[in-house]
């Protein structure tokens, strides 16, 4: 079956963005009595990208590592989740290997930090507009690295400073960006902190995907040769090829064969799969085993980021959306699990945080 093109209510878009992501309360039941953190182990697969770097026919990316952890750690419904995702793929011969579950802050700095200067290239990011550094790190963000800063009263100051030196700069980024000016002077303290201005302070609440413990990244292998399956990227890739549905279109084939023409990266992948000439038939074997990968994790609960063909959510915000959208569509996020609903509508308004998942997390790992 083809991976489908949903438009999300809450935004009107297809497969929706980040719209909203953020606004679902955490519930209080997340302090209260909380799904635990386990760590992944046998007989599940798994390969700590952001701890051991390159690895043949998953990444090619992240040489010495981002400083995280070998140990990986998900919350506990996301783990049983994972277990029924294998016995579904089982049946096609397939199984998971899981390259990150929850993230400590720490990381998801450095890693947005290395998606960033991908994005800036040669450049060093005082020598681009205000507009352009802003849409930058906001397409950091959209593949899937945010990191908040915290709302002190340090934090007030640099605003403020930041106010008066480049009020006109921030005005018309807003503009060109549709945001508040008040919004492009926080996301430009954020990217700039998260470029390593070390004065300013990460934000460990801000509730994220991988943060809360309640997201995987994963590919698929071959059950019987543990080698990785051929999704048409390395995981990481910064490049519209990563997107769930890309291959769903059989127009960018040439788009495609032209990145991969351009992109010593890609090229460098294709050829650990055998594969030096895009064909249609090579196209169409990606579109294949992407196809077999959605289906199989939905089955179990799992939705997608749109952007990300390894990323699955289980327990957060956009599984909680998600599932208030498309209840047959997965998710298995904390407001499910727990119950936690608005009285007067009955929706589900709570979710996991990144709280708990980051203070637990660093007892388990003491």
């Amino acid at each position: 079956m083809e991976i489908p093109e949903v438009i999300l209510p809450w935004t009107g878009k297809v497969d929706g963005d980040d719209a909203g992501y953020r606004d679902v309360a955490v519930s209080s039941l997340d302090q209260e009595d909380p799904d635990p953190l386990v760590g992944i182990c046998c007989p599940l697969s798994y390969y700590p990208v952001y701890a051991d770097g390159p690895a043949p026919r998953i990444c090619l990316a992240y040489d010495g590592g981002l400083g995280a952890s070998k140990t990986m750690l998900v919350r506990t419904p996301v783990e049983a989740a994972i277990h029924r995702a294998n016995h579904v793929l089982h049946m096609y011969g397939r199984r998971l290997l899981i390259l990150d579950g929850f993230r400590f802050m720490e990381t998801q700095r450095r890693l947005w930090q290395y998606l960033f200067f991908q994005i800036l290239g040669d450049r060093q990011y005082n020598q681009v507009t205000t507009t352009e550094f802003l849409r930058m790190g906001m397409r950091a963000d959209d593949i899937g690295s945010f990191a908040a800063l915290a709302q002190n009263d340090r934090l007030a100051e640099y605003h403020d400073l930041l106010m008066r030196e480049k009020a006109n700069d921030l005005l018309r980024a807003s503009r060109e960006l549709h945001i508040t000016i008040d919004q492009a002077a926080l996301l430009f303290l954020t990217f700039v902190r998260n470029l390593g201005n070390n004065d300013l302070e990460l934000d460990v609440t801000s509730n994220t995907a991988h943060g809360g413990g309640g997201a995987i990244d994963a590919i698929l292998v071959d059950a019987e040769t543990d080698e990785p399956t051929l999704l048409g990227v390395p995981f990481d890739y910064a490049g519209t090829p990563s997107a769930m549905r890309f291959f769903e279109d059989p127009d960018n084939l040439g788009p495609y064969q032209e990145a991969v023409v351009n992109d010593p990266m890609l090229r460098t992948f294709l050829s650990q799969f055998g594969v030096t000439d895009v064909t249609a038939d090579v196209f169409n074997r990606i579109r294949d085993e992407r196809r077999l990968f959605f289906h199989c994790m939905t089955r179990v609960g799992a939705t997608h980021f749109f952007l990300e063909c390894w990323h699955w959510n289980m327990g957060n915000q956009f599984g909680g959306k998600h599932f208030a959208a498309m209840p047959f569509g997965g998710s298995a996020c904390h407001s499910l699990l727990k119950g936690v609903t608005n009285p007067s509508t009955g929706e589900w308004i709570a979710d996991w945080g990144n709280a708990f998942a980051q203070t637990r997390a660093a007892e388990i790992l003491s």
